[in-house]
């Protein structure tokens, strides 16, 4: 291993992309590590922002085709028999091609996201290279689709097979580290967002603006499609939605976009201008009972994004969300843990009422960024967590040993 330039093969379906989500914590993450040599396993058509790539698609895979199928399936009511048969399917990757990737670049360290596809390839390609692998938690997969139970019992026992197989695990969350269990470098992560702003004065006086960014497909598609529907025709509020193209119904998206309430996806500059210019922001957190540990376990990336802005925040949820939680916990937000959007409009009405209470809650949404979530400290312990596991020379001395093989 270098000390100047560690060498990483990421086998991840989530890459380096400045967008959303978890790509653009990953982007950030390396953008912020100019040294470090980074190569990405990707499949057909997939980009990364930042790494060299190296193609690792099984072309001429039964799985390719199948999945393909598959995929089209989901957009059908047999949705869950989709899930199921792709879990068993596997990847459109080839693990020859993975070897012969981890053969050439040689990597001090593998590293994933324990989310979609490719985790479970890049266990089984640091189990038979003797690479130390590295994996993120940032939320629990298993739980994220509707699955048949005896899929989803055994998709939840990968995902717990993939904690113990990795050398180095980063949790999103104190609740994640908790329901995964012990091991022996599970760290603490919280989302890494992009530096703190010098935010502008409140906005000037005028229709406020309710800005929400982030995944507006499935449970959280169908909240805010809710209650962009109850804010229609009122004056009282301008709501603007921020991520990729929702799954609603083609006229519905084109109504939103022509009513100038769903903007798109922006790349990170645009959107820090638009939530800076908001006079509330808004995180919505899914109240479907099917995925309660799926809210206990992560920490909405958007929470610790809207932070940094000192804007009042309006959270909307359960009351076991980790997010909810902690922003009950420091009064760091304006808490709606009723599902009607009837509730959101009337607390969005209560809190443009009360300067005070804006004023208040922005205040400690910021000092709770400037305690916790500081991108310099972040970024620190991610470098400093991968940088233990690959000094340690008896990894190098098994990789280099398996490798040779």
């Amino acid at each position: 291993m270098s000390a100047v330039n560690p060498k990483i093969l990421l086998v991840s379906s989530v890459r380096p992309l400045d967008r959303s989500a978890g790509e653009v914590i990953l982007y950030r993450h390396f953008a912020k590590w100019p040294d470090v040599e980074l190569t990405v396993a990707a499949l057909d058509g997939e980009t990364s922002d930042l790494g060299r790539i190296v193609d690792v698609t099984d072309r001429g895979s039964v799985s390719r085709v199948l999945n393909r199928g598959l995929k089209r399936v989901s957009r059908t009511r047999l949705v869950k028999f989709s899930n199921a048969a792709r879990m068993y399917v596997g990847a459109e990757h080839s693990d020859r091609k993975l070897r012969e990737a981890a053969e050439a670049v040689r990597p001090d360290l593998i590293l994933t996201v324990a989310h979609g596809e490719l985790w479970w390839p890049a266990l089984k390609l640091a189990k038979t290279s003797g690479i130390p692998l590295a994996t993120i938690y940032h939320d629990w997969w298993p739980d994220y689709e509707d699955r048949h139970g005896v899929v989803h019992r055994s998709l939840d026992a990968r995902f717990r097979r993939l904690y113990a197989g990795s050398d180095l695990v980063f949790c999103v969350s104190e609740d994640m580290r908790a329901e995964l269990g012990p091991h022996p470098n599970a760290r603490l992560l919280y989302p890494m967002t992009a530096d703190r702003v010098a935010t502008d004065p409140p906005p000037a006086a005028g229709t406020p603006v309710v800005v929400y960014a982030g995944n507006l497909s499935g449970t959280y598609g169908r909240m805010i499609l809710r209650l962009a529907e109850a804010m229609t025709g009122t004056a009282r509020f301008k709501l603007r939605l921020f991520g990729p193209t929702p799954d609603w119904p083609a006229e519905t998206v084109q109504k939103m976009t022509d009513a100038g309430i769903y903007e798109g996806l922006k790349k990170s500059g645009e959107l820090t201008d638009a939530l800076n210019a908001a006079d509330v922001l808004l995180v919505a957190t899914s109240f479907e009972a099917r995925e309660e540990r799926l809210m206990r376990t992560n920490f909405p990336s958007k929470l610790v994004e809207y932070c940094r802005f000192g804007r009042p925040i309006l959270m909307w949820g359960p009351e076991y969300g980790s997010g909810i939680r902690w922003a009950r916990q420091r009064d760091a937000a304006v808490v709606v843990e009723q599902p009607e959007p009837s509730a959101v409009v009337t607390a969005l009405n209560d809190l443009l009422e009360d300067a005070g209470r804006r004023q208040g809650i922005g205040a400690a949404a910021l000092a709770g960024f400037q305690a916790l979530f500081d991108p310099a400290e972040l970024q620190q312990k991610f470098i400093d967590g991968i940088r233990a596991v690959i000094g340690d020379s008896t990894w190098a001395g098994r990789a280099a040993g398996r490798m040779a093989k």
